[in-house]
């Protein structure tokens, strides 16, 4: 049986040591705070200005990586947020 994976929201990234990023669509981001009343463009600003959101891109909220060959912007969240400080 394949592995099919439906309703994919994003991806984690694990680095070398061991941290984990997690990547969200932008296309999905909206999807991931339904049902919270927080504006999706909200959340990704106080993300940026707390500083978990890796950004890639000069004056963007997202980054653009590579996927199964595909280049799509994402909402890279730092595995950091879970730190608990």
């Amino acid at each position: 049986m394949d592995d099919l994976i439906r309703d994919c929201v994003g991806w984690r990234k694990i680095d070398a040591a061991c941290v984990v990023d997690y990547l969200f669509r932008s296309d999905m981001w909206a999807s991931v705070l339904r049902g919270t009343n927080v504006n999706p463009t909200w959340a990704a600003t106080v993300l940026d200005r707390k500083g978990f959101l890796v950004v890639k891109h000069e004056r963007r909220l997202t980054a653009w990586l590579a996927i199964g060959g595909v280049k799509q912007p994402f909402y890279w969240v730092s595995g950091r947020i879970l730190d608990g400080d």
